[in-house]
C-alpha cells in the first residue's frame, strides 16, 4: 500500500489542474515548483519537527559572555595634591605647592596625608622666608599627629626655621629629635648641625660633645673640618692650651696650604693669649713663607708688621 497523499499534494494538485487551463507556461513552471516542494516535505531528513517537542533553549543562539572590565579604586585626589604640592616644590612654584597642599590639608581626613600636607606647607613657607608662618604650620606635625611617619622630617625642617628665627638652643632639640626618631642615617652630619646651633647659643661644651659625636659616626668626607670646630670651641671657651693641640695636629695632618695657614693663625693667636709673643709671631711667620696665598696668612702678617717684624718684601 502506498502513502496516503497528504492534504497540501491535495491542494497543490488542484492548483495545478486551474492552472493548465489559463496558460501551459504557468502550467509548467507551477509544476515543477510543486514537484520541489513535495520532494523537500517528502524526505525525512528535512521533516519539521512539532515545536513543542524542541526544547525552546536549543533555538535561542547564546550571545558570548562579555568579560568584565575590573572595577577600579576611586581615585584619592586630596592624597594626589601632596604629590602634585610635592611636584610644584621641587619645580620652586611656592605658589602652587601651598595651593595644592591646603588642597590635601583640607580635604582629606587621613592622618598621614594631613601631616603630609603640614609639612610641606612649613617647608614651602620656610623658602619663601615666611618663618613665623612655617614655625606655626610645622609645630602642628608632632603637636597633632605625634605618630606620623613624616615626624622626622618635620622636626628636621623645625631645626632649620629655628635657626633661621636665631633661636639656637630650640634648634639644637629639634636636631636631637630627629636623631632619636631617626637614627643611623645621617647621625655625623646631625651632630654637626646640632653642634653649630650650641655654638651658637653659646653652650660651647655641649657643642664640644655634639662635635666629637659626629666624628665616632660614619660620613662621606674627612673629619678635619670638624676638629678645626673642636679647637675653636676651645678657644672661644679660654682653654687655650687644649686649642693649641688641635690646631697642632691638624696642621700636621692636613694636605691643603689654606688650612696650615688658618692654623698657623689661630696656633698664634692661641700663643698670643697665654703671653707667649715669640711662639705666636713664630707661627705668623711659618704663614708668611709658606703660604702667602691665604687670606689668614694676610691677617698674620699684620700682626707681624705692627709688630715691627722684618717680613720678606716679596
Amino acid at each position: 500500500m502506498g502513502r496516503k497523499p497528504s492534504l497540501l499534494t491535495v491542494v497543490t494538485l488542484s492548483i495545478i489542474v486551474a492552472q493548465m487551463k489559463k496558460c501551459p507556461l504557468v502550467f509548467l513552471c507551477t509544476i515543477i515548483a510543486c514537484l520541489l516542494a513535495a520532494c523537500n516535505l517528502s524526505s525525512p531528513e528535512t521533516q519539521i519537527v512539532p515545536t513543542e517537542t524542541l526544547d525552546p533553549m536549543l533555538l535561542v543562539t547564546p550571545l558570548p559572555t562579555a568579560t568584565p572590565f575590573p572595577t577600579l579604586p576611586p581615585t584619592d585626589i586630596p592624597a594626589a595634591r601632596v604629590e602634585l604640592g610635592d611636584q610644584a616644590f621641587f619645580n620652586g612654584d611656592w605658589d602652587a605647592a601651598i595651593r595644592e597642599y591646603q588642597t590635601a590639608l583640607e580635604n582629606h581626613p587621613n592622618p598621614e596625608v594631613q601631616s603630609a600636607a603640614l609639612l610641606g606647607l612649613g617647608r614651602t613657607h620656610y623658602q619663601l622666608g615666611d618663618n613665623a608662618t612655617a614655625l606655626d604650620v610645622l609645630r602642628r606635625v608632632p603637636d597633632e599627629f605625634p605618630d606620623s611617619p613624616h615626624l622626622p622630617a618635620a622636626q628636621f625642617a623645625l631645626a632649620q626655621v629655628y635657626e633661621a628665627l636665631d633661636r639656637f638652643s630650640e634648634a639644637a632639640v629639634a636636631y636631637q629629635s630627629y636623631l632619636n626618631l631617626r637614627p643611623g642615617v645621617i647621625d655625623s652630619y646631625i651632630y654637626e648641625w646640632r653642634g653649630d646651633a650650641l655654638a651658637a647659643a653659646g653652650d660651647y661644651p655641649a657643642a664640644i660633645d655634639s662635635y666629637q659625636a659626629a666624628m665616632t659616626t660614619p660620613r662621606l668626607n674627612d673629619t678635619i673640618p670638624l676638629e678645626i670646630k673642636i679647637g675653636n670651641s676651645y678657644f672661644t671657651l679660654g682653654d687655650y692650651p687644649t686649642a693649641l693641640i688641635a690646631y697642632n695636629d691638624i696642621y700636621t695632618r692636613t694636605t691643603s696650604d689654606y688650612t696650615k695657614a688658618s692654623m698657623d693663625y689661630m696656633i698664634g693667636l692661641s700663643h698670643f693669649n697665654l703671653g707667649q709673643n715669640e711662639e705666636a709671631y713664630a707661627a705668623y711667620q711659618d704663614a708668611v713663607e709658606k703660604f702667602p696665598l691665604s687670606y689668614d696668612t694676610y691677617l698674620g702678617l699684620i700682626n707681624l708688621v705692627e709688630a715691627g717684624y722684618s717680613v720678606d718684601e716679596f
